[in-house]
C-alpha cells in the first residue's frame, strides 16, 4: 500500500469514532463481535475524537482488563505522578 493510499485509508474523516459504537449486551458473544465489526468497519484502526487508534492483537490468554490492572498497579507502585494526581480527583 502506498503512503498516499494509506494516509487516505487511515484519515480521521474515514475512520469510525469508537464513541459511536453501540454494544447490545442482549446479543450472544458472536453476535456482539459481528455487530462491532459491522459498525467499526476496520477492526484494526479507529479513532476516539481526534486520536487515531491502532489495535494490535496477540496470541495470549491475558485479557485487556488484566493488563490494565497490571498497568495501574505498576503506576501506583512507582509513584507515577499523573496516576496519583488523577486518582486523587
Amino acid at each position: 500500500m502506498t503512503d498516499k493510499l494509506k494516509d487516505a485509508f487511515l484519515s480521521k474523516e474515514v475512520l469510525v469514532d469508537i464513541e459511536t459504537i453501540k454494544i447490545d449486551t442482549t446479543l450472544s458473544k458472536e453476535e456482539r463481535i459481528q455487530s462491532y465489526i459491522q459498525q467499526i468497519k476496520n477492526p484494526y484502526w479507529c479513532k476516539c475524537k481526534d486520536i487515531i487508534i491502532e489495535s494490535v492483537f496477540s496470541d495470549t490468554e491475558v485479557t485487556i482488563s488484566q493488563r490494565m490492572k497490571q498497568y495501574i498497579e505498576l503506576m501506583s507502585e512507582t509513584g507515577y505522578e499523573a496516576f496519583t494526581y488523577n486518582q486523587a480527583q
